[in-house]
């Protein structure tokens, strides 16, 4: 089922931190230090998938989350194939 782009907006802005204590910040116009604009928002029932363009479309991620649990996300960089969990930390 497809949700309005503005739930993924919703969704992912915050502070992140992913297993190694990295901390990463989403804002509402960047994906870390870059740019970045939501493409698509997905639920299956089990899981919400939010789909960006980062930098004008020269990276593509999928974030997704447990409708269960909205403060973990997993991060796929679809043009790298770089993997990453992330929890919530503000």
């Amino acid at each position: 089922m497809l949700i309005k782009i503005s739930r993924g907006y919703e969704l992912i802005e915050g502070t992140w931190q992913d297993r190694d204590g990295s901390i990463m910040s989403i804002t509402d116009r960047d994906f870390g230090k870059a740019p970045y604009s939501v493409r698509s928002v997905s639920n299956d029932g089990s899981y919400t998938v939010v789909t960006i363009s980062v930098n004008g479309g020269r990276s593509i991620n999928t974030l997704t989350f447990d409708n269960n649990n909205p403060n973990y996300m997993m991060l796929n960089n679809v043009s790298t194939g770089y993997s990453a969990d992330y929890v919530r930390v503000g």
